[in-house]
Parts: C-alpha cells; structure tokens; sequence
C-alpha cells in the first residue's frame, strides 16, 4: 500500500488534480472504504494459512451475489424479477463450484479449519461492502485521488500493525523485491 501511495501521488502530481480530503461525512466514508479494503487484502491473504487457495478464492468470488443481496438495503435499488432469478442462478453455481472443489480436493468438513473459511467470507464481506458504498463516492470524486486516500490509510494502518505485531518482513533477495515492486504496480495499474 505504501507503495501504491507513492505511485499514486506521483501520479497524481503529474496530472495536478485537487488532492485534498473532504470535510465531514466525505471523509469519514473515504477513509472507511479504506480501512474495508485493508481488511479484505489482510483477511483474504490471513485465509491462506488455513485452507486451500482454491477455496479460500471460491469464497471471496462470493462478493458479486453478496453485492447484488445488498440491492436489499434501505435506499438501495430494489432487485426486479429477473435480478432475484440471476442471484438464484449464481448462487447455485457457487455452491456447485464448492461442492465439485470439495470433491476434487478431497476435502471433509471435518478437515476445514473454520477459521480459514471465516477470513475468506470476511474478504467476500468486506469487500461487497467497499463497492457499495464505493458507488456514490466514485460518482463525485476522481478514482485516482480516492484510491489515493484508501492506499495512505491503508499504510498508515498496515504499517502500525507491522509495529504492532513484530515488525516488517522485507525481501531478502532480488527477486523478491521486483515481486514486492511489481505487486505495487500492478496494484496502480488496476486503479487506472
């Protein structure tokens, strides 16, 4: 994120947009889209440890249904027909993707630690949360200076964790640090 941030404000200085964080609900919106962004990169990476790459992804890719679910809440678009048969079709074919992974892998409810799926759901969560509430926001403000902002608070907040929890872990060989860069980059390019 720290990164991202640099990228980004050089970015931004080139093309000299207002960067500047807004008073009020505005702000506190911003930076919460930022904090939910931080806690499904750290959430959905946290599952990993626990349960397979395929299912931990499986899970997160829920965000789209859950996305649409939330058509549901108060001031939100109320699904028609035909978006309520489309969630139906999709949530079936999650859960058959589920099932058939499960199968594949070999895996028994037993032999999955709760915790992994958890995180992954989290990450699904978390993230359904950012792009709803992202919406408005995006409307009114350039992309590139909200991204700004989610990748300083997601900095500041990864950053006093590291302190928190035993410090940073940097890469300790060359090809660690163009995948370090490269992350980064690639981070920025997705907001382009």
């Amino acid at each position: 994120y720290s990164l991202a941030a640099l990228i980004t404000s050089l970015y931004l200085f080139r093309r000299r947009p207002v960067i500047r964080l807004w008073r009020g609900r505005r702000s506190w919106i911003a930076i919460g889209l930022g904090l939910a962004l931080g806690a499904m990169s750290a959430a959905y990476l946290g599952s990993l440890r626990y349960i397979p790459v395929s299912l931990a992804a499986l899970l997160y890719y829920l965000y789209p249904i859950l996305v649409s679910l939330m058509g549901y809440l108060p001031g939100r678009r109320r699904p028609s027909g035909a978006d309520r048969w489309a969630q139906a079709i999709a949530f079936g074919g999650q859960m058959l993707s589920l099932g058939g992974l499960a199968l594949l892998l070999g895996l028994s409810w037993g032999a999955l630690i709760p915790w992994g799926v958890f995180l992954a759901l989290f990450a699904a969560v978390s993230y359904a949360l950012v792009l709803v509430f992202g919406e408005r926001m995006i409307q009114t403000t350039s992309p590139m200076v909200l991204n700004f902002y989610i990748a300083v608070v997601n900095s500041i907040a990864f950053g006093l964790a590291a302190v928190m929890w035993g410090g940073l872990a940097w890469p300790v060989t060359a090809s660690g640090w163009v995948g370090l860069a490269g992350g980064a980059a690639f981070f920025v390019l997705g907001f382009l």
